[in-house]
C-alpha cells in the first residue's frame, strides 16, 4: 500500500527527529517531514475532540507512541527557543539525513538544513581542510552538476564494458541522449564557445575511446529532438492507451508529420523516415 508506507517512512522521520530534538514539534520549514507532521496533528486534534478523522486507530497509536498528545491543541505550538546551531549541530542533521534518504545531496528546498549545505559548497575554497575533509567522508556533492555528469560517465564505462564502445544508440534512453549531448557540447568546445564540457570531462571521455565525430551537430541536434517527441509519445500512450494524439497539439503534429512520412516510405517516395525511426514507431503502435 503506497499510502502506508509513506505514513512508515514519515514517521521513522518523526522517530529521528524526537531522538534529535527531544520533542515533535516539527516546523513547517523542516522540508517533507513539515508539512506531513501539520496534517497529522490536524486529524489528531480532530479525533480529540471527537469529530471524523481520516485517522486510523493504528496510526493514531504510532503516533502516541512518538509523543503526540493533548498538549498538540495549543493553538501556538511552544517549541524549544531557537538557538544558533553550530557546524557540527548542522553536521549532524547531514549525517541523520544521509540516514534516512542514502545520501547527502540535500535539495535547496529542504529547509535550514538545504540552505546550509549550499553555504558549505560556496565557502568550499575558504573552509577549514578539517571540515572538507569531514564532509568528503560523508560523501558530501560539492558540485551537483559534476556529480550528475560523473554518474552518467559510470553508466558509460559500464556499457563500454559490455558491448566494446562508446556509440549508445540514442533510442537507447538517456545515456543515449547524454552521449549526443556530449557531442555537440564538444563542437561548441573547440570553437570557444559557451559549453557545458570541461577539459576535465573532454579527457575522461578520451581516455575511454570515445568517437566524437559520429554524426554533425545539426543531425544531432534534430535526432535528439525526433527521440523527445517519441519518448512524449510513448508516455502519452501510457496516459491513454492509444497514439490518436489531437492535431492541435505540438505533439499531434508530429505525429501527423511521422505518419505522412511513414506512407511515403511505403510509396518508396522521397521520405524522412528511415527504418530505424519506422522500427520504433511500430514498436510504440503509431500505425497500428
Amino acid at each position: 500500500d503506497p499510502k502506508e508506507w509513506v505514513f512508515q517512512k514519515r514517521l521513522q522521520q518523526l522517530k529521528d527527529f524526537q531522538k534529535q530534538h527531544g520533542h515533535v514539534l516539527v516546523k513547517m520549514s523542516d522540508g517533507e517531514l513539515g508539512p506531513w507532521f501539520y496534517s497529522r496533528r490536524r486529524e489528531y486534534l480532530r479525533w480529540l475532540d471527537g469529530k471524523a478523522t481520516t485517522l486510523s486507530d493504528h496510526h493514531r497509536i504510532a503516533l502516541e507512541e512518538v509523543g503526540f498528545g493533548p498538549q498538540l491543541k495549543s493553538r501556538r505550538l511552544k517549541e524549544e527557543p531557537d538557538r544558533v546551531l553550530t557546524w557540527n549541530d548542522r553536521y549532524d542533521q547531514l549525517i541523520l539525513f544521509k540516514r534516512i534518504h542514502g545520501h547527502v545531496r540535500v535539495p535547496s528546498s529542504y529547509g535550514t538544513l538545504g540552505s546550509w549545505v549550499q553555504y558549505q559548497r560556496s565557502k568550499r575554497d575558504s573552509m577549514p581542510a578539517e571540515k572538507r575533509k569531514i564532509l568528503g567522508r560523508a560523501g558530501f556533492v560539492w558540485n551537483h552538476n559534476d556529480w550528475q555528469w560523473d554518474q552518467r560517465f559510470s553508466e558509460l564505462e559500464s556499457y563500454k564494458n559490455q558491448v566494446g564502445d562508446t556509440d549508445v544508440p540514442i533510442s537507447q534512453g538517456a545515456l543515449g541522449e547524454w552521449v549526443q549531448i556530449q557531442r555537440v557540447q564538444h563542437s561548441l568546445y573547440m570553437r570557444g564557445k559557451k559549453s557545458h564540457l570541461t577539459a576535465r570531462r573532454v579527457t575522461k571521455l578520451n581516455q575511454i575511446g570515445f568517437d566524437w565525430s559520429r554524426g554533425g551537430t545539426q543531425r544531432i541536434q534534430q535526432d535528439l529532438a525526433w527521440h523527445r517527441q517519441l519518448k512524449a509519445l510513448r508516455q502519452y500512450k501510457e496516459q491513454h492507451n492509444h497514439t490518436n494524439v489531437p492535431r492541435s497539439t505540438p505533439l499531434g503534429k508530429w505525429v501527423v508529420s511521422q505518419r505522412s512520412q511513414y506512407r511515403a516510405l511505403l510509396r518508396n517516395e522521397k521520405s524522412a523516415m528511415t527504418e530505424k525511426r519506422r522500427e520504433e514507431l511500430e514498436d510504440v503502435g503509431l500505425f497500428d
